[in-house]
């Protein structure tokens, strides 16, 4: 289990719940470098000390995938730390407490919908040259899931390990994170059906092999599917230039 925080290399951030750092992980030549991705809740609700805490980790570029209401309702602003919108509606959050819908649904019209919204978050991971990258949501578990875990497939990190960082993150969101959710809702999670109280907090491993089945069968893999959608070989090779190493690196945020 990746534990809240882990991989931060000492300095975890008050007040996110669901941070942690790509690194150390096989990949196509090498390995993921450690301190150059990032992925993680919301840090709308941070304070001075968290943003900071931010900043000594070596991030410098935040890419949010909320949606404009989102952002509207909860923005922010860090000094030294630059952010990029990329807005993304993965489910209207008017709709969201009493939806049918499952989450393996919400993913599905993800890809369908989304591949363009997915290739400019890529593609501005594989530019950014010099500090650490930063990408969240709300949650950090749907929008950044399926970006973070299309990055890492698509420079060969093992399928298995990005399913297990994936999975990661329930128990990363189900007590106070969903509580402040929740409250701020003033909703009650014994009211909530089971498929809303997953859309909520849930990352079950299974509902991301099922998405990533379907990308192997109908694109042959992740980088089959970003390249379906605009991505191209340069585009791959930036990304692998940014993000795989031979070696192990120390330093945050660094090459």
């Amino acid at each position: 289990m990746l534990d809240r925080n882990e991989g931060t290399q000492g300095a975890p951030v008050p007040g996110l719940y669901n941070l942690r750092s790509t690194g150390n992980w096989k990949a196509a030549g090498g390995i993921i470098a450690p301190g150059r991705l990032y992925r993680s809740d919301s840090p709308a609700r941070l304070d001075a000390a968290g943003a900071a805490a931010l900043g000594a980790l070596g991030i410098d570029l935040i890419i949010d995938l909320r949606s404009i209401e989102e952002v509207e309702s909860a923005s922010y602003e860090f000094p030294g730390i630059r952010r990029t919108g990329i807005p993304v509606e993965l489910l209207n959050p008017t709709a969201a407490l009493t939806t049918e819908r499952t989450l393996g649904d919400l993913y599905a019209s993800f890809i369908d919908r989304c591949g363009p919204m997915i290739i400019t978050a890529l593609r501005t991971i594989a530019g950014h040259d010099q500090g650490a990258v930063l990408v969240h949501c709300t949650a950090g578990k749907d929008r950044t899931g399926i970006v973070v875990a299309l990055a890492l497939l698509a420079v060969g990190t093992p399928r298995a390990e990005v399913v297990r960082d994936y999975a990661a993150t329930h128990a990363n969101l189900s007590g106070a994170w969903t509580k402040i959710i929740l409250d701020s809702l003033l909703i009650d999670a014994a009211s909530l059906p089971s498929n809303v109280v997953e859309i909520v907090n849930g990352s079950p491993a299974p509902i991301l092999e099922a998405l990533l089945d379907r990308l192997d069968l109908e694109h042959g893999g992740a980088a089959g599917y970003l390249l379906s959608h605009g991505f191209d070989d340069d585009d791959l090779n930036a990304l692998r230039a940014r993000l795989v190493t031979t070696t192990a690196a120390t330093s945050k945020g660094t090459s």
